[in-house]
């Protein structure tokens, strides 16, 4: 009799605590801790009003990634300021470290062991989270070794590049992982709660295909799977390559991805990696900003993307699709041509560009029906719908560009702050400006 009852509880007594505890739907933004809006001396109140901004979207904390920490001091400093800033609120913060950056297990155990006893440090089963951006099997274990040491079990949801037995693997599959790779890396992770993917560098599509099968494995090895959604990506440098969003229907893709695969979190790939374009840290009306005098250049806008990520946020935690209750209309389009790549030293171009498509994107989304006029260069074209969210996109003319938009009494006029495939737009490199037209009851013009 006992040997029966034994068989019929040994699934559970094995199996993780992540699996008898159904995970709350969380979404995360990844913040890094070396690049804040306000600078390294930015204020508690600068970091707070960055954490209003997050949360106003439904975001419910930052993964805070750090790249350093006894070798550079300022991201202790920041760390403390953040931790400072969210103590009053609901907002969670938790670490992400950087392996890319050489960051040691040490510098790691210190981090985790000085900040997981914060009321704001996200608990999961009443332990503190940590996560990774890469790192191996080794490393690994040497953190979790290190805090045992102090008496700190963590809920460790890591990044995994590649399987540990895998002497080379392909770039592509590092960043858009397949079902081998992802089975290799929970193969070597045994020891986790959890896996992250952090997507970014990648077509779209495949890091959507990505996000279903990490949400499938996970499961089926009783771990909890947090996946990424990316705006955009355009490195700079030593990394100058791009892969197109199309406005913000690769956004939307990898939205559905996480929804209808039912991934347990989201963690927004990035707040503020400018380096990376892949930022949704708003602008709050401007429309550029030579960030930190100019040291990524001329930064555009992407205030779109955070906005219209608030409606696929309630879907993804209630896993129904919610009313539109807004009444705006988003546009995305990137200034720069692509259409010069063929034409000028291919130093000029990212890695990618071949790819890139001149469109011009506009998603609609209002709580009634909307027509849409667009001017291009010499070209106009009229979209119209029904209330909901609705998708249009145009291809774009060299030339000012302007969007009359008129839902109901409310109508706005758009004109775009840096005409397309101009000698302005040059500045911008190849990054999208992304910007959201309020429908209000007078006519309104907007010139950002």
């Amino acid at each position: 009799m006992i040997i029966a009852w034994l068989q019929l509880l040994w699934p559970i007594l094995t199996t993780p605590s992540f699996a008898i505890e159904h995970a709350e739907r969380l979404v995360f933004s990844h913040y890094m801790a070396c690049c804040p809006f306000a600078g390294h001396n930015a204020s508690v109140d600068a970091l707070q009003h960055e954490m209003e901004l997050a949360a106003r979207a439904g975001i419910d904390g930052f993964a805070v990634n750090v790249g350093a920490w006894l070798k550079e001091p300022y991201y202790q400093d920041i760390s403390l300021r953040l931790f400072k800033a969210a103590q009053q609120s609901r907002f969670k913060l938790f670490f992400s470290a950087d392996a890319s950056t050489g960051l040691s297990a040490s510098e790691v155990v210190d981090m985790v062991s000085r900040f997981s006893g914060e009321q704001a440090y996200l608990k999961r089963s009443g332990r503190p989270v940590l996560s990774t951006y890469g790192g191996t099997v080794e490393w690994y274990k040497d953190i979790l070794d290190g805090l045992k040491i102090r008496g700190i079990t963590i809920f460790f949801v890591p990044n995994s590049h590649r399987p540990a037995h895998a002497k080379s693997i392909p770039g592509s599959l590092i960043e858009t992982p397949d079902r081998v790779t992802i089975e290799g890396i929970l193969a070597d992770l045994t020891f986790s709660d959890g896996l992250f993917y952090f997507g970014a560098a990648g077509r779209y599509p495949a890091i959507a295909q990505s996000i279903r099968v990490g949400v499938e494995l996970s499961h089926a090895h009783s771990k909890l799977y947090m996946a990424p959604v990316t705006p955009y990506y355009r490195g700079l440098k030593q990394n100058f390559r791009v892969f197109e969003a199309d406005g913000f229907t690769g956004m939307e893709e990898q939205w559905k991805a996480a929804i209808e695969s039912k991934a347990d979190w989201v963690e927004i790939v990035t707040w503020n990696d400018w380096g990376e374009s892949s930022y949704v840290r708003p602008f709050e009306g401007e429309s550029t900003i030579p960030l930190w005098d100019s040291h990524w250049g001329l930064l555009t806008a992407h205030d779109a993307y955070l906005n219209l990520t608030g409606y696929y946020i309630k879907w993804f935690k209630s896993g129904v699709p919610p009313p539109v209750t807004q009444n705006r209309v988003h546009v995305f389009y990137r200034p720069q041509s692509s259409s010069q790549c063929g034409f000028i030293s291919m130093s000029s171009c990212p890695r990618g560009a071949a790819d890139l498509r001149d469109d011009l994107h506009i998603v609609a989304e209002t709580n009634q029906p909307v027509t849409i006029e667009v001017t291009t260069g010499s070209e106009h074209k009229l979209f119209s719908g029904g209330s909901g969210l609705h998708f249009y996109k145009m291809h774009l003319s060299p030339g000012l560009l302007s969007i009359v938009a008129q839902s109901g009494e409310a109508t706005t006029r758009w004109e775009a702050p840096i005409p397309y495939a101009s000698k302005e737009s040059e500045a911008t490199t190849f990054n999208y400006l992304a910007t959201s037209l309020d429908l209000s009851p007078s006519t309104q013009t907007h010139r950002p």
